[in-house]
């Protein structure tokens, strides 16, 4: 926690923050919050994630939240900060082992799909009607599995921010319909 004066100079830091900072929590006071924390607004926010810079002139990744508040007829404002750079490192991680995951389940899926389809289309001569239609379902099953790694792979790319959106009005009726249809 890091307390600012009004002109935005840090009149009280905890020991909390001098860790993570990586200095003194003295050594922290008279400093400016803006340059401790770039992008924080100067009254209240909402918890926001920005790039913290130490007293060194290193960074790390930390959530933010400023409070304000009064106190002896002073007005203050309170940062809460919290180092978000290990959680980054793991979210990243864990994209990149989504993406190569789906990545190396979609090629044999592919393989047996079109081995499968090819099957269920009658290519093979002879095929009892059974066996046909137990070709058809697989082939829907891969098709389907197909699918669910498209799935995870649209979440990975729309998590990691690769997505652009387009909003736009739509009608709900035919979204709910849709909707129902599919369940």
């Amino acid at each position: 926690v890091l307390v600012a004066a009004d002109d935005g100079r840090v009149v009280r830091a905890n020991e909390a923050a001098g860790a993570l900072f990586r200095c003194a929590a003295r050594t922290l006071d008279g400093r400016d919050l803006g340059s401790l924390l770039p992008r924080l607004g100067p009254g209240g926010s909402p918890l926001i994630e920005l790039e913290a810079r130490r007293i060194d002139g290193s960074v790390f990744a930390a959530e933010a939240a400023v409070q304000p508040f009064s106190a002896d007829g002073r007005r203050l404002r309170a940062a809460f900060i919290a180092d978000v750079s290990r959680r980054r490192e793991l979210e990243l991680v864990r994209a990149e082992a989504v993406t190569l995951a789906s990545h190396e389940i979609r090629a044999p899926i592919t393989s047996i799909g079109m081995a499968v389809s090819l099957l269920a289309r009658g290519t093979l001569p002879g095929v009892p009607d059974n066996v046909r239609r137990l070709l058809e379902i697989a082939d829907r099953e891969c098709n389907r599995l197909r699918r669910l790694v498209d799935d995870y792979l649209n979440a990975a790319k729309i998590e990691s921010g690769g997505v652009p959106f387009e909003l736009r009005r739509a009608e709900l009726a035919p979204l709910v319909r849709q909707a129902v249809d599919a369940a």
